[in-house]
C-alpha cells in the first residue's frame, strides 16, 4: 500500500515537472522566434539609416559653395560680380538637389517610422510572452505546492504507520 502511494506521488510529480518543462520549451521557441524577427528589424532599420546618411551628405556641398561665394565677394565685389553671379547659379543647382535630397530622405524617414512600428509590435508580442510565462511558472509553482503538500501528508501518515508496526513487533 506504502509503495502504491509513493509510486502514485512519484508519477505525479513526473508528470507535473513534464508537463512544466513542455510549456516552457514552447514558451521558449516562440520567444526564440519572435527576438528573431526583433534582429531583422533592427537590421533594416540600419540599413534605412545608412540610406539617411547618404542622402543628407550633399548639404556639405552648399556649405562649401557658400564659403567660396564669402571668399569671392570680400575680395572685391565690383570684378568678382560675374564669379558670384556663377556661384549663384550653382548654389541653385546645389538647392534643387537638396529639394530632391530632402524628398528621398523624407521617402526614408517615412520607411523608417514604419520599421519602428514594427519593432514597438513585435516589442508588445514579446511582453505577450513573457506575461504567458510568467503565469505559466505561476501555475507551475502552485502544482509543486499542491504536491508538496501531498508529499509531506503521506509521510506524515507513512510514520504513523511505522509507529504502530513498531508497536506491533514488540508483541510476542
Amino acid at each position: 500500500m506504502i509503495k502504491i502511494i509513493s509510486t502514485l506521488v512519484s508519477v505525479v510529480a513526473s508528470g507535473v515537472f513534464l508537463w512544466g518543462t513542455y510549456h516552457q520549451i514552447v514558451n521558449q521557441q516562440t520567444m526564440n522566434s519572435t527576438f528573431g524577427n526583433i534582429l531583422g528589424q533592427v537590421q533594416h532599420a540600419s540599413n534605412l539609416t545608412s540610406e539617411t546618411l547618404n542622402v543628407v551628405s550633399p548639404i556639405s556641398d552648399i556649405v562649401q559653395g557658400v564659403e567660396t561665394m564669402n571668399n569671392k565677394l570680400s575680395t572685391g565685389v565690383i570684378p568678382n560680380l560675374t564669379d558670384a553671379n556663377n556661384s549663384l547659379n550653382s548654389i541653385t543647382e546645389t538647392e534643387s538637389a537638396i529639394i530632391a535630397a530632402l524628398g528621398s530622405l523624407n521617402s526614408v524617414t517615412t520607411n523608417t517610422v514604419g520599421e519602428i512600428g514594427k519593432v514597438a509590435d513585435a516589442n508588445r508580442k514579446v511582453l505577450g510572452l513573457i506575461g504567458q510565462a510568467n503565469d505559466s511558472a505561476g501555475k507551475e509553482l502552485g502544482l509543486m505546492q499542491n504536491l508538496s503538500s501531498l508529499t509531506d501528508q503521506s509521510i506524515k501518515e507513512l510514520t504513523v504507520l511505522n509507529k504502530k508496526f513498531a508497536m506491533l513487533s514488540l508483541l510476542p
